[in-house]
């Protein structure tokens, strides 16, 4: 029982930073995109594997 307990808090705890840091990778998306304007096609590709990925 206890050893399951711990893997539903470790499940919890990494979702918990995971939503964190889809926000700062966003936020850091937003700022790149008002330094450097318009996006390559390189890091469009690259994005889309990485929202595949997190779904």
């Amino acid at each position: 029982v206890k050893q399951h307990d711990v893997k539903c808090k470790r499940r919890r705890a990494r979702k918990r930073h995971r939503q964190s840091e889809q926000v700062a990778s966003k936020l850091w998306v937003e700022q790149h995109k008002t330094i450097y304007g318009k996006e390559t096609p390189k890091s469009s590709r690259i994005k889309k594997t990485k929202t595949r990925w997190e779904d």
